[in-house]
């Protein structure tokens, strides 16, 4: 009976260890935050800020230090040698001086900067004795190295106002003698039509062409030093070509190479 009385006086309660559950209240939209990525987007953002940091320095040092050379390595643009690439050997004297005046003309002497290298690069291009300019490059402070291709003179074509050079193709090359002056090219004379406006252009006329046709198959024989002129004046007109030599002999050729004339010259 004493223990009913008791039993009776307390409550039933669970028995483990989990006796008394908290009751912690949260809002249904707030989740268990994911510490995975939150770690991973503040890594990512001190990289973000380390990038920064350093490209800021980064673009300011770097035009102090390039200042900073070219003030201890520039020379003056009269100390600086230009040196051309196998240049030809017709590339002396007058024209030598010229082609290296120009370059020089260009040159800032600072070896960190490559606007003038470019600048060299047109104004000898623009000169007309280039084929073209392939490289401008520095190989020491001082020193400028020149790859290019330059022109071939092949003849002078004399006009009224004196014999100007010209290439195997006919193109007008910026060099011009007084009329008869001695020169180591062979003269086409008699051209009908006037002479290019400026250099780099091609002579206009089938006689011209002509004319340097022939000059290109004789300066394959063995007697091509003894040929002083080419004289195409009657070619246009269906006449022949003429080769006067240094003796005072004429040679009536006929036509062009491959091109025979269908009127037979005249005989005196």
């Amino acid at each position: 009976m004493r223990r009913q009385r008791k039993a009776k006086g307390k409550p039933a309660t669970a028995v483990g260890p989990h006796r008394r559950r908290k009751l912690t209240l949260r809002p249904p939209w707030l989740k268990q935050p994911n510490w995975t990525l939150i770690r991973r987007v503040v890594i990512a953002a001190l990289w973000l800020a380390m990038g920064g940091i350093v490209f800021f320095g980064w673009s300011h040092s770097v035009p102090l230090l390039q200042a900073f050379a070219s003030a201890n390595r520039s020379a003056d643009r009269n100390d600086v040698v230009v040196r051309f690439v196998n240049a030809p050997a017709w590339m002396r004297g007058d024209l030598a001086d010229l082609l290296l005046r120009t370059a020089q003309a260009n040159i800032e002497g600072d070896p960190m900067v490559r606007d003038d290298l470019i600048a060299v690069r047109r104004s000898l291009v623009a000169t007309g004795w280039f084929e073209a300019v392939d490289q401008v490059r520095r190989t020491k402070e001082d020193e400028i190295e020149i790859t290019a291709r330059f022109v071939t003179p092949f003849a002078v074509i004399r006009d009224h106002a004196g014999d100007h050079l010209v290439d195997a193709e006919g193109t007008l090359l910026p060099k011009s003698y007084e009329r008869g002056a001695m020169t180591n090219f062979v003269v086409i004379s008699g051209a009908h039509f006037e002479r290019p406006r400026r250099p780099g252009v091609a002579w206009e006329g089938a006689d011209v062409v002509a004319g340097l046709k022939l000059l290109d198959l004789i300066q394959q024989q063995t007697w091509k030093d003894q040929v002083e002129q080419i004289d195409v004046s009657e070619y246009l007109g269906d006449g022949p070509l003429k080769v006067r030599t240094d003796r005072g002999c004429t040679i009536i050729w006929g036509g062009g190479p491959g091109v025979p004339i269908s009127r037979p010259p005249e005989t005196t």
